[in-house]
């Protein structure tokens, strides 16, 4: 999949460098917006506490709102929303910015620059994690790993590992990842505390997530970012029943409600996992949009609200001019015959 990825952003990069998405979006003027998602947005301070699948350093992220500002039309979630219930003309080269999870960057260091670039966003807090104080549960165990004084591993879900070789180290992680994205809060922290003691870290993260107090001052000196919510402890909701859903979705709103005295609108699905079940218990919250991750973000005023594609901001300029040159996914369904994925599942 890693192979796969990178080659469809080298093939979208040639697309943008050879002038042939230019071309394609003067000619074929599509109406149909892009949804960004980005996580952490770091300086070099934190960078080194995140996993690099989560971040966007913060001088890339920079250069891509530049461009934004001035190639494309940014606009808010709400805007959106209302365009599709309108069934109003979506502007081609329309985009939505989007964060996922409350990293304390997003305020410190995106928020800035969007004040500076005049442009809006919205972020999609994880609101247990806000309320605890705790970091996400991915860049914890990236620290573990990352910072160990033992290499070995004895856990049931995977058994004994000798983390001593790259390979072996990268596949106990990336198996651990998956395991930890279908636990409930307790289980997921009861083998984060296992994967802790067995490695013996030298350091651990900061605080990387932002907390009320942060939330309410910087919301006031930074108008143009919203707040959505992304449930109350990031868990898998296709694994849950209906009333455990209801919980992570009405508590989150009830935080925001509480803590900052906002009405949220805007949700987003942990992991870009969904099912129409969660669908219709999003919509009956009273919420107004949900956002996802799918294999081709097009996105017109015949989209379903509440599941709106997003894909993942890439690092490579010249696949993120692609991406909001108004000719993708179109061309590439032209050339290839079938839409292409591109992304991961948040």
């Amino acid at each position: 999949m890693f192979l796969k990825q990178k080659l469809l952003m080298l093939m979208y990069s040639l697309l943008y460098l050879s002038g042939a998405s230019s071309l394609y979006s003067k000619l074929f003027k599509t109406e149909s917006a892009v949804i960004f998602m980005y996580h952490s947005v770091s300086s070099e301070s934190d960078r080194k506490w995140i996993d690099p699948d989560n971040d966007i350093p913060v001088d890339i992220f920079e250069e891509q709102m530049h461009y934004l500002m001035k190639n494309c039309k940014v606009v808010s979630m709400d805007h959106l929303c209302e365009s599709i219930r309108n069934n109003s003309p979506i502007e081609p080269k329309t985009v939505i910015i989007t964060f996922d999870d409350g990293y304390r960057n997003n305020l410190e260091n995106a928020a800035k620059i969007l004040k500076k670039y005049k442009l809006p966003a919205i972020i999609y807090l994880a609101t247990g994690y806000i309320s605890r104080g705790e970091t996400q549960w991915i860049d914890e165990l990236y620290t573990y790993f990352k910072y160990r004084t033992l290499n070995y591993l004895e856990l049931g879900d995977i058994g004994k590992v000798n983390l001593s070789t790259c390979n072996d180290s990268k596949e106990a992680y990336e198996r651990l990842k998956y395991l930890l994205i279908e636990r409930n809060i307790d289980d997921r922290r009861l083998l984060l505390n296992q994967v802790k003691e067995q490695l013996c870290p030298s350091s651990l993260p900061p605080r990387l997530t932002l907390d009320w107090q942060e939330l309410s001052k910087s919301l006031k000196e930074c108008p143009n970012i919203s707040l959505g919510v992304h449930t109350k402890n990031h868990i898998d909701l296709t694994r849950l029943g209906q009333g455990a859903i209801d919980d992570q979705i009405n508590q989150s709103m009830s935080d925001v409600l509480r803590n900052l005295r906002l009405e949220i609108k805007h949700f987003s699905y942990p992991y870009g996992r969904w099912n129409h079940v969660i669908r219709n218990r999003v919509e009956q919250a009273g919420l107004q949009s949900a956002v996802s991750t799918e294999p081709v973000p097009d996105i017109t005023t015949n989209s379903n609200r509440f599941s709106l594609p997003r894909i993942e901001a890439p690092r490579n300029m010249a696949t993120f001019k692609y991406l909001v040159s108004g000719a993708y996914p179109k061309l590439s369904q032209v050339l290839f015959g079938r839409p292409q994925e591109l992304g991961r599942k948040d």
